[in-house]
């Protein structure tokens, strides 16, 4: 998966809707994304919350990382 690939805006609203949960590092201009046992119960499985499994981004919103498991 690639930044181009990833619907910011959605990962964001799913953020205010509290499917997934992000956080920022203390000191370097990263946040992780992860999805939320909101998300996990409910559920609400979709390409945004299944990619925010340690999904890291930079301040750019550029991909840094992602750890991917197939559910």
């Amino acid at each position: 998966m690639t930044t181009s690939q990833l619907d910011l805006e959605a990962i964001h609203k799913q953020v205010a809707d509290g499917y997934i949960a992000t956080r920022r590092h203390p000191t370097a201009p990263y946040s992780i994304y992860n999805y939320t046992s909101k998300a996990q119960f409910e559920p609400c499985w979709t390409p945004e919350t299944l990619a925010c499994r340690g999904l890291i981004l930079d301040d750019n919103g550029r991909l840094s990382s992602l750890l991917f498991m197939r559910v």
